[in-house]
């Protein structure tokens, strides 16, 4: 009979704790030169087993563990040497393990013979199973282990009280849900109290209060649900060698970014797809070693697993180096199978080809096994990624490998969201997919949609994207604003492309006022992007998600519904249903198709600029980086207050001081007055003001040759020429110093005196005068170079403090130049920091791997000075 029951769940708990430490640590074991401290290990966790499972007369659990014990006794003895069938041995004792403690209230009544039979015939004696007894040298040698461990469970049992207490995942998701319900509730609050902020005393503060408050409670209570993905990938290594053994191949596994985490919904639901996902890149993927030599491999197939952030979302690749995926004859089975025609397939990119493998029944194996061969899932597996919101996308290169990656969110229960309108409908759409919003004028339809191959498509930036109206898509009827009349009439043209005039962009202007403009929010899954057409964008907002009623589960545009501030329904949007519903096609010239082609388009790149182009009151054209831009906002001309000489507005509950370039800045100042003004709102800068613009005309991106020359004057890094049209390229942090010298100015270095010779390294031209122009605004004398070598060569003749280089350059980067820098004795402690836009966190890791000291954004004027300043000092005080 079982004793002391009320303490089997947290016998279970320490149980399972132990045996994923004993699996791991024998599935680690070098059988030719064992760690004795490693087998040390794995004897204290099966003993640890061994003698809890005692206390409560599990005898089953006791006997099993105790023969295990036996087996690393004399191992750790020297009286043995593991070998590769010992270890299948124990494994499989584990397994029976997890067996009785999965079910530990009928664990008495398993017959373990079999496994206790074949733990004890490696010992060659039969081990007799512990019990009571009065042996005096038992007693002794009991009392003498518990007197050796003694401390270190005291220790451990004194952090356990301190620092943490076990909760119930039960009380976790109320938790949970009651603080999704409290952030809804937040969002009403600010939305039905914004018409009387104004008329009550205090209120500002207070709701300011409320929305800090409940976002720090949420996002807190959330990490509660975090865990590290290594909870589904520590099961792999030992996946992957019975895989080993059973398809007799040499397989290695890499596991990378185990210590990403995710909420406990989308871990557990990982499972079962990431294990089906790995089988296939063995089975399928990985050759035999003998083809493997014969196409001049190793004789070892690699599998790489690694998570990863990217743009709000989680990547899970699973990478092999195997034979990759045969297109041709996925394309022959799509046809044999009825999926496409003959004539047709030909027309298929290569990722719709991939996308046959999807389908339920596909398979291009002929034979079939246990393991695959059935078409049986990927289907399933596409199904279930579906399901947590995430996507899934298929790379190959036949000959080299293939590799899956996942996309998923972070979390299932409340996401920032762009809120957005068609037909009078709101409809939320998940903010990690948004790539940018590109606003059109009636005047620029003619240049910047075309209709190719029966499609709409988006010029942006040299580059066509499928783009879709949602109306359409969502199957609403489509309707606009008639000029003369004011009137809401049926839209009967089928595109946006029918909507071209070729009237002159004032006339048409006047004619269809503000709400003709197209609104094109540009969407990314995976490496394939697409823009959706709206009516009006409303901001951001978080939203609770809730799950979608039963009758329109199927709807492939909705992943779920949400109750809006304003108490009113909307439904979320699923980017991916929405392409796959709309049919969009991407070409070869309109995806990259794998991550080798996004760094060699990068790197083509790498001299070109986001520019944000606006205008005042005057003529001209203001440009400012993208980078330094957090948001636009559209205000009305009444939201503007002032208060003595300075203009205000209300921003995210709390006053805004918000300026007009033309009053500080050598351009000109019309009075005019519009009924509605832009915003924007820097980033990168401690206490920001708003920036008041007349006009947003358009965001570019190009490659900038900034003229310092022609142009002049505080506030401004120069200007250059961009369709026939002169752009002055604004400087805010001098902008704000100008407004606001007292609380803006940059104070000269106080880092160490007279060390302040900076060596500058950077390829763009534009970053390069514009970091030179923050550096000797603080004091510090510039030599620049445009490369490594180029770097190289200068240091070689000319003593400097601190080094402060590009990453992505030509001829050599910055990473070979920090590490040429690291091997040459000469530069001793020198520090050399990098100032890039290469943001991932391997990127940053690689760079602070390679040898430099701190790892800065392109454009943050204030933190790179912080961290030039600390460089030094730090410099300074491991010279004295």
């Amino acid at each position: 009979m079982i004793e002391n029951v009320e303490f089997i769940p947290s016998f279970i708990e320490e149980a399972t704790g132990h045996i994923n430490n004993l699996e791991a640590g024998l599935l680690n074991v070098d059988t030719e030169n064992p760690d004795i401290e490693a087998i040390n290990d794995l004897f204290r966790s099966v003993h640890s087993i061994k003698g809890t499972a005692g206390f409560f007369n599990l005898n089953n659990i006791v006997n099993v563990s105790h023969c295990m014990e036996s087996v690393f006794d004399e191992c750790r003895n020297g009286n043995r040497k593991l070998t590769d069938n010992d270890v299948d041995n124990l494994l499989a004792a584990i397994d029976c393990l997890k067996e009785l403690i999965a079910d530990v209230m009928n664990s008495e009544e398993y017959d373990t013979s079999h496994i206790l039979n074949t733990i004890k015939a490696m010992t060659g004696k039969d081990t007799e199973p512990p019990g009571l007894t009065t042996d005096d040298s038992s007693e002794m040698e009991c009392d003498n282990e518990a007197e050796a461990e003694a401390p270190i469970l005291k220790k451990s049992s004194s952090i356990a009280v301190e620092d943490s207490v076990r909760v119930g995942v039960s009380l976790l998701n109320s938790l949970l849900n009651l603080a999704s319900e409290m952030v809804l509730s937040r969002n009403q609050l600010l939305r039905n109290l914004e018409p009387y902020r104004r008329n009550i005393t205090g209120i500002d503060p207070i709701l300011q209060s409320i929305d800090l408050i409940t976002t720090q409670l949420q996002e807190t209570i959330m990490q509660t649900r975090m865990q590290p993905v290594a909870n589904v990938f520590n099961k792999f290594p030992r996946i992957i060698r019975d895989l080993s053994k059973k398809l007799d191949k040499e397989i290695e596994l890499c596991i990378e970014g185990a210590d990403v985490e995710m909420d406990k919904t989308i871990i557990e639901s990982l499972a079962d797809p990431l294990t089906h996902l790995v089988r296939n890149s063995a089975d399928h993927g990985l050759e035999s070693s003998s083809e493997r030599l014969s196409a001049g491999k190793p004789p070892a197939g690699q599998i790489n697993i690694k998570a990863y952030h990217e743009g709000g979302y989680v990547n899970i690749d699973i990478i092999d180096d195997g034979r990759g995926i045969d297109i041709e004859k996925v394309k022959q089975k799509a046809v044999d199978k009825g999926l496409v025609t003959n004539d047709d397939v030909n027309n298929y990119s290569e990722r719709e080809i991939l996308q046959f493998l999807f389908k339920p029944g596909f398979s291009t194996k002929t034979d079939i096994t246990d393991m695959s061969g059935r078409g049986v899932g990927l289907d399933v597996v596409k199904t279930n990624i579906e399901k947590l919101g995430g996507s899934i996308e298929l790379f190959t290169n036949p000959g080299n490998g293939t590799t899956i990656r996942l996309l998923l969110p972070l979390t299932l229960a409340i996401i920032p969201s762009l809120i957005v309108e068609v037909e009078n409908q709101k409809f939320a759409l998940p903010q990690a997919n948004l790539q940018e919003i590109v606003r059109i004028k009636p005047g620029d339809v003619y240049r910047r949609i075309e209709y190719i191959h029966n499609s709409e498509v988006l010029r942006l930036r040299g580059r066509l994207l499928p783009i879709v109206h949602l109306a359409s898509v969502l199957g609403l009827k489509r309707t606009y604003i008639d000029p003369a009349s004011g009137e809401r009439k049926e839209e009967r043209r089928k595109t946006l492309y029918d909507q071209r005039r070729k009237y002159d962009d004032d006339n048409i202007s006047r004619r269809t006022g503000y709400s003709n403009i197209i609104r094109i929010i540009v969407l990314k899954i995976g490496s394939r992007r697409f823009g959706i057409a709206v009516d009006v964008i409303h901001g951001s907002e978080e939203i609770l998600v809730k799950a979608l009623p039963k009758y329109v589960s199927e709807c492939k545009c909705y992943s779920g519904v949400t109750i809006m501030g304003d108490g009113k329904i909307a439904m979320i949007l699923d980017p991916e249903g929405i392409e796959q519903k709309a049919g969009l096609r991407f070409t070869e010239e309109t995806e990259d198709k794998n991550e080798n082609n996004i760094e060699h388009l990068y790197e083509s790149m790498r001299e070109q600029q986001n520019l944000l182009i606006f205008r005042v009151s005057g003529e001209e054209y203001l440009g400012i980086d993208l980078s330094l831009v957090s948001r636009v906002e559209e205000i009305k001309a009444e939201d503007i207050e002032r208060v003595g000489d300075k203009e205000y507005i209300h921003f995210r509950n709390s006053s805004m001081r918000v300026i007009r370039p033309e009053n500080f800045l050598p351009i000109n100042s019309v009075d005019n007055k519009p009924n509605k003004y832009y915003v924007i709102i820097p980033k990168l800068i401690k206490n920001p003001m708003g920036i008041i613009a007349h006009k947003i005309e358009d965001t570019i991106h190009t490659s900038v040759s900034l003229d310092q020359e022609t142009i002049t004057g505080k506030g401004l890094f120069g200007s250059f020429i961009y369709d026939k049209k002169i752009i002055l390229i604004l400087n805010i942090y001098e902008l704000f110093e100008l407004v606001d010298p007292l609380k803006y100015a940059v104070k000269a270095s106080k880092a160490v005196k007279g060390k302040n010779r900076v060596l500058l390294v950077e390829d763009t031209p534009f970053f390069l005068k514009i970091e030179n122009d923050y550096l000797t605004s603080a004091g510090y004398k510039v030599t620049t170079a445009c490369n490594g070598k180029e770097a190289v060569n200068i240091l070689n003749n000319e003593e400097f403090d601190i080094v402060i280089s590009d990453i992505s350059m030509p001829v050599m980067d910055g990473i070979e130049l920090v590490k040429r820098i690291r091997l040459d004795k000469r530069y001793g402690s020198m520090p050399v920091i990098a100032l890039t836009s290469l943001t991932r966190e391997d990127q940053i890791k690689a760079g602070l791997d390679a040898g430099f000291d701190f790892y800065e954004v392109k454009l943050d004027k204030n933190s790179l000075l912080e961290k030039v300043e600390l460089a030094l000092k730090k410099r300074e005080r491991v010279n004295q």
